[in-house]
């Protein structure tokens, strides 16, 4: 798998920090950072939804600018260093995936096609951890429309599943 690659299939099941991602890796934190940043660009330029909880400071509590993808060594207001790392997500934006999909047929899905998949919302915590769900199932009704018209007309279910 390519490298950039491997980077994306992390980060989009949910936030990372960079150490984690240069363990798994094998590379030195600073690294990544060219890596990145240039994955961010690609991944907003792709209409991903870019997630990034900033280095913050155990002291003192002063946040960081979510420019920072790589942990801080110091605070600037305390020069304390127990810093929280940043946390750096990816997410598809599956509403707009489904739109585009339904809207790309000029008379909506035949029998044998159609769009099934889970709505989900998210986050639901403030921070993202590996052993608590960062997001949660999504009831809500949908309306597809191509040019002013209404395609198609679903709901997805308490558990977040649809069928189109």
């Amino acid at each position: 798998m390519a490298f950039r690659k491997q980077l994306m299939d992390f980060l989009s099941h949910e936030p990372r920090s960079a150490s984690w991602l240069a363990r798994e890796l094998g590379l030195k934190r600073g690294d990544l950072e060219d890596d990145l940043r240039h994955l961010l660009r690609s991944a907003t330029a792709a209409g991903h939804d870019i997630e990034i909880v900033p280095a913050r400071c155990k002291t003192c509590g002063f946040t960081f600018g979510e420019d920072r993808l790589i942990k801080p060594r110091r605070c600037p207001m305390c020069k304390g260093t127990r810093l929280f790392e940043p946390m750096i997500g990816v997410r598809a934006l599956l509403l707009m995936a489904c739109i585009l999909a339904m809207g790309c047929g000029a008379s909506g899905p035949s029998p044998l096609t159609g769009l099934t998949g889970t709505v989900v919302r998210g986050p639901i915590t403030p921070v993202c951890r590996v052993d608590v769900p960062c997001d949660a199932p999504f009831s809500a009704g949908f309306t597809v429309q191509r040019s002013g018209r209404v395609v198609a007309q679903f709901r997805s279910d308490a558990a977040g599943q649809f069928t189109v």
